[in-house]
């Protein structure tokens, strides 16, 4: 299909779509756009529940526990995994 061809069908498309919106009854029209409202709290919805989860993630990625750790000493260690494979100095 060429160029003009496709511009064609997208403008014939575009006329069909405002010919059908204008034969819409206003409780039509307001229900659409209450459904379209909807759809998109929803949307949001799941995207910030999605975006939530990713950080829980990350965060609990970044906390190692100290298996022998000595008294008086953090038992949660916070940081990336780079710093995780060096030994730990000895204070002593």
């Amino acid at each position: 299909m060429s160029a003009s061809q496709q511009e064609r069908t997208r403008a014939r498309d575009r006329e069909r779509a405002r010919a059908r919106r204008a034969n819409l009854t206003s409780s039509q029209r307001d229900r659409a756009r209450r459904i379209e409202t909807e759809r998109q709290r929803a949307h949001r919805a799941q995207q910030s529940e999605r975006d939530c989860d990713r950080t829980e993630q990350e965060s609990a990625e970044q906390v190692k526990h100290r298996k022998n750790a000595k008294e008086g000493e953090s038992a949660i260690v916070f940081g990336t995994s780079d710093n995780w494979k060096k030994k730990p100095r000895s204070n002593g």
